[in-house]
């Protein structure tokens, strides 16, 4: 795909992990704190926290629409071919129905037959996962700011 949509993408997933780990440095700084008794320092390391969640939250969205972008990018890109290949379609069932065949869609047979004997989604995925970003990270630590990690 287009060398702008990768570099979006990896770009968006560096700022994910940079937000993560400032998060979680951020609540190890609350828990740091709570141990040795500094209790003054609570509020603004709270602040601190909610505001590192808040940033990772944005980071967050901003890696999951980078990968829908790409992947949304190389979809695009194959409408082309879709239509070159709706009017083959259409073209082998005249034929077929000219020969006598009287199924629905006697090019879906053959289509479908190619498809599950030769398609690896996995050799689509070579720069970008077929998996958006992962939220659960930040859901699992989400809010505990408040009172101190798990």
């Amino acid at each position: 795909m287009t060398d702008a949509t990768i570099k979006n993408y990896t770009k968006a997933m560096a700022l994910l992990a940079k937000a993560e780990a400032a998060h979680r440095e951020a609540l190890e700084a609350i828990d740091v704190a709570r141990e040795a008794g500094r209790s003054s320092a609570l509020p603004k390391l709270r602040n601190l926290a909610q505001e590192t969640e808040r940033h990772w939250a944005e980071c967050l969205t901003d890696a999951d629409r980078a990968h829908r972008g790409y992947w949304l990018a190389r979809k695009i890109k194959l409408i082309p071919e879709l239509h070159r290949l709706a009017l083959v379609a259409r073209e082998f069932d005249v034929l077929a129905k000219a020969s006598g065949d009287v199924t629905v869609h006697p090019w879906k047979a053959v289509f479908d037959g190619e498809f599950v004997r030769s398609f690896n989604a996995d050799q689509l995925a070579q720069d970008v996962p077929l998996l958006g970003p992962d939220c659960n990270p930040l859901e699992d630590v989400r809010g505990v700011w408040r009172w101190g990690t798990p």
